[in-house]
């Protein structure tokens, strides 16, 4: 009975690394996927506890196979996520490293502490060692988590393939080390040995923190790239717009001249015809928005021919100075509020609209953002999902709230059957 017991006390074991290498990377598995992942782990885990039962009874348990049996398994789970996400290899190895440099140092950590004070021989002992990692590895397990979410999990929306090129081997080049350096048949022995583990773990996690620090450069990065396109898309039909003026002034006495003459020949229907194709004409020339604040009109015309494409009527405001929010600030709040508009308006067939309202009194600044939309909204703890994400909170509504936060601004999200509105109060200073 002992031993089925420990069986299932090792399979709770490696329950905190699995969820370490799969938590990361969560919203990436299709529902299929997940399926096929949870499968095979659950097999694995299976025949692990086998194998450690018919060893168990037999009297064959020891510290060589403990290490070895955790070491492939690691090996073994991580290879089956990356049979599934082949495309994110080196994230997955690098998450497989560090959890198993985790699991290293709560295992040494466990057997240091417990032959110091009750001893580590006998089967009851197997019982307490175990309860006490898990007990352990849960504990620590949402700083691992953090640290991973804020390093690998914020670079998958990102084109990172050549900036893991040069990251991923570090946790398991680390493991690896400790792994040989620690003789099979022993764990730390000595505190020097236990603190050279725990440098190991250290180093990987300032590892997780740099990248976590390029994450943050290189989306500052993204947002500076994304405002410059805008901006140069804006210029470019600027500078377009003020050649077709040009133009129109030279055509224009060609126009009258010709107008004239269908006077003359008292020709209505020839005349309206070219009246009509004059005002096709200039129908079909792009709106130039001014609002006073370049930054933010690259934006609004981006969405504004975004909008013309998908057929949405688009509204914006004549005048934008008085926000109080730098200015790539502001135009990420926008576009992230104006993405999540036209798609939106995409979610119904007809009377599609977006409309942006700015304005002030003596104490705030307002900024309403509303659109059509087809009133279906999926809430999980107080946070709107995605459609785009599969019902995951959306990244977006995220962005825009941590951007509210950091300057103080109130943001307020109402919606009925058919009209969504997001609405943001600037407070001015003093």
């Amino acid at each position: 009975m002992k031993w089925v017991i420990l069986t299932l006390l090792s399979i709770l074991m490696y329950l905190p690394g699995l969820l370490l290498r799969y938590l990361p990377f969560a919203r990436l598995y299709s529902l299929r996927q997940k399926k096929i992942l949870f499968g095979v782990q659950g097999a694995l885990l299976f025949m692990n506890a086998v194998f450690f039962y018919v060893i168990g009874i037999q009297g064959d348990m020891g510290i060589v196979y403990g290490k070895f049996i955790m070491f492939l398994f690691g090996v073994l789970s991580t290879g089956v996520n990356i049979l599934i996400l082949r495309s994110r290899w080196r994230e997955l190895l690098f998450t497989c490293g560090f959890s198993l440099l985790v699991a290293q140092c709560v295992m040494h950590t466990m057997v240091y502490g417990m032959r110091r004070t009750i001893g580590f021989d006998g089967v009851d002992d197997y019982f307490v060692g175990m309860l006490l990692f898990f007990l352990l590895f849960i504990i620590t397990f949402p700083v691992w988590l953090k640290m991973l979410q804020r390093s690998v999990t914020a670079f998958l929306d990102m084109e990172g393939a050549e900036y893991w090129k040069m990251v991923w081997f570090i946790p398991i080049g680390m493991f690896f080390t400790c792994y040989v350096a620690t003789p099979s048949e022993m764990y730390a022995e000595t505190v020097f040995q236990l603190l050279s583990h725990y440098l190991m773990l250290v180093t990987a996690a300032f590892v997780c923190h740099c990248v976590a620090r390029d994450v943050s450069v290189l989306q500052m990065q993204l947002k500076m790239e994304r405002r410059l396109s805008m901006q140069e898309e804006y210029y470019t039909q600027l500078a377009e717009q003020v050649e077709r003026a040009r133009k129109s002034r030279h055509d224009f006495k060609h126009h009258i001249m010709a107008i004239r003459e269908y006077i003359k020949q008292d020709d209505k229907e020839g005349m309206s015809l070219y009246a009509d194709r004059l005002l096709e004409r200039s129908t079909e020339e792009a709106v130039i928005p001014y609002t006073g604040n370049s930054a933010v009109d690259g934006v609004i015309y981006h969405y504004a021919l975004l909008a013309k494409k998908h057929g949405i009527k688009f509204y914006y405001p004549a005048v934008c100075r008085n926000h109080g929010m730098q200015d790539m600030d502001f135009c990420v709040l926008l576009g992230n509020a104006l993405d999540n508009a036209v798609e939106g308006c995409l979610t119904v067939a007809q009377d599609r609209f977006i409309k942006v309202i700015l304005d002030e009194d003596e104490v705030s600044v307002r900024l309403m953002i509303s659109n059509s939309f087809d009133g279906n909204v999926q809430e999980k703890d107080g946070r709107m999902l995605s459609r785009k994400r599969d019902n995951r909170p959306g990244v977006g509504m995220a962005s825009m709230r941590s951007i509210c936060e950091r300057y103080g601004v109130a943001m307020d999200c109402r919606y009925d059957e058919k009209v969504f509105q997001l609405l943001f109060i600037f407070m001015k200073e003093g």
